[in-house]
């Protein structure tokens, strides 16, 4: 099986708009490294389970999975405000697990 480096952490990186970012490093299609953030510039103001619903969301990416768009209860809801504020996901749901299943099993 193959395995990839993941370093989490959290850092101010300014008013850009996002709460979190994740980088990831491929190669022939597979992640072998990934950066997930959470941009303290924003977060600071947030409930707790809210901080936890970016980061499991730049994790999500740290393992393939990618964007949803709004009207989707997931934690890979590209939008915050959707995801933790309208629908209260902070961790994976049946959807994004689902997603996983189909990437590795």
């Amino acid at each position: 099986m193959e395995q990839a480096e993941v370093i989490a952490h959290s850092y101010d990186w300014g008013d850009d708009g996002r709460d979190g970012l994740c980088i990831t490093y491929t190669y022939e299609g597979i992640i072998y490294f990934a950066y997930a953030h959470v941009n303290t510039h924003y977060t600071p103001s947030y409930p707790y389970n809210k901080v936890r619903s970016v980061a499991t969301h730049e994790l999500g990416h740290s393992v393939g999975l990618d964007e949803m768009g709004t009207g989707f209860a997931v934690v890979m809801n590209y939008a915050s405000n959707w995801r933790y504020d309208e629908w209260g996901v902070y961790t994976p749901q049946s959807d994004d697990i689902d997603g996983l299943y189909d990437l590795y099993y």
